[in-house]
């Protein structure tokens, strides 16, 4: 783990987005208000997640991100087109050849009220030490030939991995906003009656609009406004509130049982990594740690000329148009 605070934006995948669409059981188990089927959903942020910006105060400094915006009589949900590229990534096994993965240029959509990104995560970011990476065997599900291909750390980005979905440790995390799959009381946002009663909208009153500031990495500024104030009514600020996690207890468990069988069984990767050691033989990295787990869920290997090798790696998502699908 890193020391330096880095900050990363969200924008949560609404039911209608989802890859992996989330179809409750009759009378099946539920996870903070998410129904879980009997093919779990996949955690991978092209599933999770319609895009993100990582080190948004690099990326566009000074710029004030308007996260929900005041409702109007107007106002309709709003669909982005031919924006973001996601992969399906319940249809990611590794014995498919890369040419003949399902990539789609997808329609996503946004809710009426909803702004530019829907949470923060301000966390440093973890490293994995490995020089090497293969397909794994897991049960009776082969993948591909276990033999270990050396990789660039720094290439394979494996030096700066965010913690996503959810934080492990150390992490400041607030929602003004989630998903509208999600039916929990607490994540649901406000309508004319007050908080708590509409999924997907925004967790702040329906004439506020809110934006935030990142002056620098480890530092954030909420500006919420209210609008046509009327005397006497009491104004609720800052409702959506926010945590910092210190631990997580049980989570990892949490997450490989959320994994999909397509996605490497119950122990959240198809990938797994190794270290060479000093007699040349490559030691495995286990690969149910943090490091291996979020790495997993944010990219994906790409196969070489062999089918065991490895010729690269690539992202979940590719934005064509990130500010395009921002300010849609």
């Amino acid at each position: 783990m890193h020391k330096e605070v880095r900050n990363l934006f969200v924008v949560d995948s609404n039911d209608q987005n989802a890859l992996v669409h989330l179809v409750p059981a009759e009378g099946g188990p539920t996870l903070i208000g998410l129904p879980l089927r009997n093919f779990n959903p996949a955690p991978q942020w092209g599933n999770l997640f319609s895009y993100y910006l990582a080190d948004a105060s690099d990326a566009l400094p000074g710029r004030a991100y308007k996260m929900a915006r005041a409702a109007r009589p107007d106002q309709k949900d709003r669909a982005i087109h031919g924006r973001i590229v996601r992969e399906e990534p319940h249809l990611r096994v590794p014995l498919v050849r890369r040419e003949s993965y399902e990539v789609r240029r997808l329609r996503t959509s946004k809710l009426a009220r909803q702004g530019e990104f829907d949470n923060i995560h301000m966390a440093p970011r973890m490293f994995l030490e490995a020089t090497h990476a293969r397909f794994k065997t897991r049960g009776d599900i082969v993948f591909s030939p276990k033999t270990w291909t050396k990789i660039d750390p720094d290439r394979f980005k494996l030096r700066e991995i965010a913690m996503a979905p959810l934080c492990a440790h150390d992490c400041f995390h607030s929602h003004w906003r989630w998903a509208d799959g999600f039916s929990a009381k607490s994540v649901l946002g406000w309508d004319a009656e007050g908080p708590h009663r509409a999924a997907g909208a925004p967790m702040i009153p329906p004439h506020h609009s809110l934006e935030v500031l990142l002056p620098q990495r480890n530092e954030i500024i909420y500006s919420e406004t209210a609008h046509g104030v009327r005397r006497g009514r009491q104004e609720v600020f800052f409702h959506f509130g926010a945590a910092y996690g210190l631990a997580s207890d049980g989570m990892r468990s949490l997450l490989n049982m959320l994994v999909s069988p397509a996605a490497g069984g119950n122990k959240g990767a198809p990938w797994e990594f190794g270290i060479e050691t000093l007699d040349g033989e490559i030691k495995e990295v286990p690969d149910d740690t943090w490091a291996v787990m979020y790495w997993n869920f944010r990219y994906y290997m790409i196969e070489g000329a062999l089918p065991e090798s490895v010729a690269g790696f690539a992202e979940y998502h590719d934005v064509i148009d990130l500010l395009g699908a921002m300010e849609s």
